[in-house]
């Protein structure tokens, strides 16, 4: 790869990190807060679940929200490891819904 495109390219992914940076310090969403908690409990539930497989915030190109909603979120942050792995949410997150 051409160096003045690799410097592009990493300018780039700086800018974005700064931006999402920026957009940290000005405040979380609710909805984006706990899409991360869902997904930091599913990284300690599922050893395969690949956390990049979920989007939570919005910036860099990404405006369409969290990819699990408050409601999803919740259920997943309250379900024990056992019941995860039994109802297919560590491989279908954004299909969970609590009963």
């Amino acid at each position: 790869m051409p160096r003045r495109l690799t410097r592009w390219l990493l300018s780039g992914l700086l800018a974005c990190a700064a931006l999402s940076t920026l957009t940290g310090a000005f405040g979380v969403q609710k909805d984006e807060f706990e899409c991360e908690q869902a997904v930091a409990h599913l990284a300690e539930c599922c050893p395969r679940f690949d956390t990049r497989s979920l989007i939570c915030s919005s910036g860099c190109g990404y405006e369409a929200g969290p990819d699990l909603h408050e409601e999803g979120s919740e259920c997943i942050i309250g379900a024990t490891c056992e019941d995860l792995q039994r109802s297919g949410a560590c491989d279908a997150p954004k299909r969970v819904t609590c009963q």
